[in-house]
């Protein structure tokens, strides 16, 4: 068998543009292509010491069943290695291709381009924005690269140029098909390789012609799920901020919902565990009013209000966790008292007396969970006693 030793030589591009939803492109095995034997192994000599190819629950890199690395060759494209067995943290591949190997190997092979941007030349990564069935659960890939030259001895020296976000998710709502992931940065499309310092080339959040629209990436599970859901999100290095996640059913309609706090700051070959737990929209609420009214001096009402919770296919009372506040703008009109700070009460049980004539308002804010509507009513006070003070 031919070891192979590669030391990666790639300048950095400009950007053009280029669509997040561009997918990689392979060809198949060539004809009358023979079988070879590809060698690879995790550079040990870098800076993430320790770590070789993807990430389990221990944090630990090593090559896995199933892998696949994008071998260049001068014929101009790709074409996809198989994994094949390990033998002392070195990876044994399989692969047919036209040609010699040249410029550069990419792991997983799903992150290979191979239509550089503008026809410009160099290494440039693709970060998917789907994965269906990929990248989820305890295993994962972290994006590398490594020189690919026939004529080197040893096995391909891959590096890593990139890190990985571990994201556990508690409380996913019943029927959840798909885990959906945006942040205020671009996590898919094309990025350039920075290969300033050639022993650490890596991938970045700023150095990328994605567009706007690559700021979120979709999980499809591979069934219908409820309770802890586990993906996998690849991404470059630098700050990620305002990272949020939302579950849907397969009708992509929203079941959940939940925000991975403070900025990120991600490095080559790290993994970050992330945990949420995602609010069930079922129990957000969405509308809530109250109705103007009218009453007498000396006399009382309670009040009324409307409160739906999931656009309005339910009703939202103090029995499921809605709770009011009430104040009035003129307390010398009406006063408000809140009975349930005395009793405790399914339906809320604040008394509004009228206490002399004229016109307010009421303002009631209705909160529930993280959710807080705002609601104002008219209320129109009227004197019981005739213009002599008689009854």
């Amino acid at each position: 068998m031919t070891k192979l030793s590669i030391r990666l030589a790639l300048a950095l591009l400009p950007c053009f543009l280029f669509s997040c939803g561009k997918e990689p492109f392979f060809r198949e095995e060539p004809p009358e292509a023979k079988s070879r034997e590809i060698l690879a192994r995790y550079d040990s000599l870098s800076t993430e010491t320790g770590t070789k190819v993807t990430i389990d629950n221990s944090g630990v890199f090593t090559w896995q069943t199933g892998d696949r690395i994008a071998i260049h060759s001068d014929a101009g494209f790709y074409y996809p290695a198989s994994f094949t067995s390990v033998d002392a943290g070195i990876g044994h591949f399989s692969s047919y291709y036209a040609g010699e190997r040249n410029l550069f190997a990419v792991y997983p092979f799903y992150f290979a381009l191979e239509e550089h941007p503008g026809g410009a030349e160099g290494l440039w990564l693709y970060l998917p924005s789907s994965y269906n069935g990929q990248n989820t659960g305890t295993v994962s890939s972290v994006p590398m690269v490594a020189d690919n030259l026939e004529s080197k001895p040893l096995p391909l020296q891959f590096k890593h140029v990139g890190g990985l976000f571990r994201l556990t998710l508690s409380s996913a709502p019943s029927n959840t098909r798909f885990i959906k992931v945006t942040s205020a940065q671009n996590l898919a499309g094309s990025f350039a390789v920075d290969n300033t310092d050639p022993d650490a080339p890596y991938i970045s959040f700023n150095n990328t012609t994605a567009a706007g629209d690559c700021t979120e990436v979709l999980f499809v599970l591979a069934s219908n799920t409820s309770g802890t859901v586990v993906v996998n999100l690849p991404v470059p290095v630098g700050d990620c901020c305002n990272l949020q996640v939302s579950a849907l059913n397969s009708s992509y309609s929203l079941l959940g919902i939940a925000s991975l706090g403070e900025p990120k700051t991600v490095e080559r070959g790290k993994m970050y565990n992330l945990t949420a737990s995602l609010d069930n929209v079922a129990n957000r609420l969405s509308s809530f009013s109250v109705p103007d009214f009218s009453l007498t001096n000396g006399k009382f009402v309670y009040l009324a209000y409307t409160a739906k919770k999931n656009k309005d296919t339910a009703d939202a009372t103090y029995g499921n966790g809605l709770r009011l506040s009430v104040t009035a703008e003129d307390p010398a009109i009406i006063d408000v008292e809140d009975l349930n700070e005395t009793a405790s009460a399914k339906q809320p049980s604040f008394k509004i007396t009228g206490l002399s004539a004229g016109t307010t308002y009421l303002t009631v804010i209705a909160t529930m969970g993280s959710d807080k509507l705002y609601a104002k009513a008219k209320v129109t006070v009227s004197n019981l006693y005739t213009v002599d003070g008689v009854l």
